[in-house]
């Protein structure tokens, strides 16, 4: 099978970067992992923010603005207070998951 794909020319050499151009495709291969880690982590802040504080989301236009920062910073019980909130209860959590299973079904 092998001989076949070199008598008849359907073979590739490999192109193996060296010097500047290997450390240029090693730097694109950490920033593409770095940009996917990067959207995994802002959806899992997201879903946090949408799960306790559901009232930030409607108040901040970008939840990595500056005052919102500052705001969430002291406590989350501060911060439920200045969103006029409140943390919700194991058993509301446990509630709202159900209900989340149940419509997903």
């Amino acid at each position: 099978m092998i001989a076949q794909l070199v008598k008849y020319g359907r073979y590739a050499v490999p192109n193996l970067p060296q010097g500047i151009y290997a450390e240029l495709q090693e730097a694109l291969k950490i920033r593409e992992h770095l940009t996917t880690d990067l959207c995994v982590v802002q959806a899992c802040v997201h879903n946090w923010l949408d799960w306790y504080f559901p009232v930030v989301l409607t108040v901040f236009k970008d939840w990595e603005c500056q005052i919102c920062h500052s705001i969430a910073k002291p406590s989350s019980t501060a911060a439920c207070h200045v969103l006029g909130t409140t943390l919700p209860t194991a058993h509301e959590r446990s509630c709202k998951t159900r209900a989340w299973s149940r419509s997903n079904h």
